[in-house]
């Protein structure tokens, strides 16, 4: 079951019931048990806990840009790398268009960048604003978590 959630910052999505959403600072935080930050570098999410992300920025962000490019930006704005598992790249979801990637368990898990890295990581851009998403688990979870972040994105709606 799922529940919709409708940001002042521009945005609706759904997300399953039961879990918490905060938003602070034009970040929106979705978790499975009330965390609403990344773990600091070196710690690991336990196989139930998960945190997903939404930063809404600008819709000039989109201006004289790509979704790559974007995410890009955003991944310079972490402090990591461009995703290394899986590189990204831009797909189309139920006709929605994201740049995603993915990060291998190595690099999660290696304190060495000075920062700390999502399983998932992926832009979106909508009429209103520019999304930055990310998925913050266990990357022993990754298959099924695929799909669920998939299916979170796939939710995202631009309101006003």
């Amino acid at each position: 079951a799922t529940s919709i959630y409708k940001s002042v910052l521009g945005v609706s999505f759904a997300y399953p019931e039961g879990w918490f959403v905060s938003e602070l600072e034009g970040i929106i935080s979705i978790s499975s048990n009330g965390i609403t930050q990344p773990k600091q570098p070196g710690e690991t999410f336990n196989h139930d806990e998960i945190l997903m992300e939404i930063l809404v920025a600008p819709l000039e962000y989109q201006t004289s840009s790509s979704l790559l490019n974007v995410l890009g930006g955003y991944t310079n704005f972490l402090g990591i790398d461009m995703p290394d598992k899986e590189p990204a790249h831009v797909i189309e979801l139920s006709g929605k268009e994201f740049a995603i990637g993915t990060y291998s368990e190595n690099y999660i898990k290696t304190a060495a960048h000075g920062n700390r890295a999502p399983l998932f990581i992926a832009t979106k851009f909508t009429g209103l604003n520019t999304l930055l998403l990310d998925m913050y688990a266990s990357p022993d979870d990754e298959a099924p978590l695929r799909k669920m972040f998939e299916d979170f994105l796939i939710s995202i709606e631009a309101i006003q």
